[in-house]
């Protein structure tokens, strides 16, 4: 058992962030000796922020794996609108291409029930 802490930086998608913006956070991560980072799965930040740019999980975690050594992760993934299959799917193949070491995180929480609404998906609780 390994007694080292280590610390990550957890990057919100869902507050707007550009792509540039999010590269600029990973590379400071980096430089200040983080050893991951940490990225959401949300369609948006809450109802009144429908329409703010808001950059894909998965596709994000693929891009950023090109410019960082740093370990990737999924702090959320939601099971309600992406199936356990086609989650580990994304994160199979975001491990392909990133060929470092990807820590996945999946939840289900009906207080999402919000975004099921906004996006037109089916919700049970």
């Amino acid at each position: 058992m390994s007694n080292k802490l280590d610390f990550g930086v957890q990057i919100e998608p869902q507050f707007g962030y550009t792509f540039p913006e999010i590269i600029n956070l990973v590379k400071a991560a980096e430089t200040a000796k983080f050893s991951s980072v940490w990225l959401s799965d949300h369609f948006f930040l809450n109802s009144e922020a429908t329409t703010q740019s808001n950059l894909d999980l998965w596709s994000v975690l693929a891009a950023v794996s090109q410019y960082t050594k740093l370990n990737l992760g999924t702090l959320v993934a939601c099971n309600s609108y992406r199936y356990p299959a086609v989650h580990a799917k994304l994160a199979a193949t975001t491990a392909i291409i990133d060929l470092l070491f990807l820590r996945f995180s999946a939840s289900f929480n009906t207080s999402l029930s919000r975004k099921h609404i906004a996006l037109s998906l089916s919700f049970s609780a």
